[in-house]
């Protein structure tokens, strides 16, 4: 059963943010270069500049998230991976965020000697 968006929204941000951070998992399912599970550390390195966690910290919410089904234990290298459960949610997560809107700045090659010989090249003047 997929979960509401009021329901997503009653998690708590730090464990939903913890659970995107292993999105590339599932999203990579088929693809040429699969990625089987994401360090701890890249977790950590996701949750600790906004909620000043420690790797204790992280470590505890891996554990909660484990108790509710939704992670795998944490393995003996560190690595970290969802649950068909915690996938599903994931997928919802993702779902329920609004999309950022993407802004690519125009490049102003006459301004910096810069002239395009193509797509993909510049060459120098």
């Amino acid at each position: 059963m997929t979960p509401t968006r009021e329901q997503i929204e009653q998690i708590p941000e730090v464990y939903r943010e913890f659970l995107l951070v292993l999105k590339p998992i599932p999203d990579s399912r088929g693809a040429v270069l699969e990625i089987n599970g994401i360090p701890l550390g890249k977790v950590f390195n996701a949750l600790a500049p906004k909620y000043g966690y420690t790797p204790s910290h992280v470590r505890a919410l891996a554990v909660e998230l484990q108790k509710n089904g939704l992670i795998n234990p944490v393995d003996a290298l560190g690595f970290v991976t969802p649950t068909p459960k915690g996938e599903d949610l994931i997928a919802a997560i993702a779902g329920a965020r609004e999309p950022e809107p993407i802004t690519i700045p125009h490049f102003q090659s006459r301004k910096r000697g810069l002239v395009s010989q193509g797509p993909s090249t510049l060459i120098q003047r």
